[in-house]
């Protein structure tokens, strides 16, 4: 959870994390003290970030929060991507969190 202003945020993979936050440091909290906060959305990747995970058989790219598939290594290598820039994640973090946006083809 990432907790801010009253209110409590899933966090659904490390990589979320560490993508979002960087420099914070996790920390321990009981379950009566998380139920204090109201609930909020999950945190999700950052736009601009490639990401994939273990059942996407696909790259996608965060774009206004939704995952857009890249449709072919053509279309990675012509906007420039870099394959080492992709950050592989749960299933659920991919597929749970970012709602299906649309392809990017040309």
């Amino acid at each position: 959870w990432h907790v801010i202003n009253g209110t409590k945020r899933p966090v659904w993979s490390k990589e979320i994390m560490e993508n979002q936050f960087p420099s914070k440091k996790w920390i321990v909290v009981a379950q009566d003290e998380l139920a204090l906060y109201r609930d909020g959305s999950p945190v999700k990747f950052k736009d601009g970030e490639l990401v994939t995970s273990p059942g996407a058989n696909a790259v996608w790219v965060i774009s206004n929060g939704l995952r857009r598939r890249i449709t072919s290594k053509d279309i990675f290598e012509s906007l420039g991507y870099s394959w080492n820039n992709i950050i592989t994640t749960s299933d659920d973090a991919l597929f749970k969190v970012h709602p299906l946006g649309e392809p990017i083809e040309f």
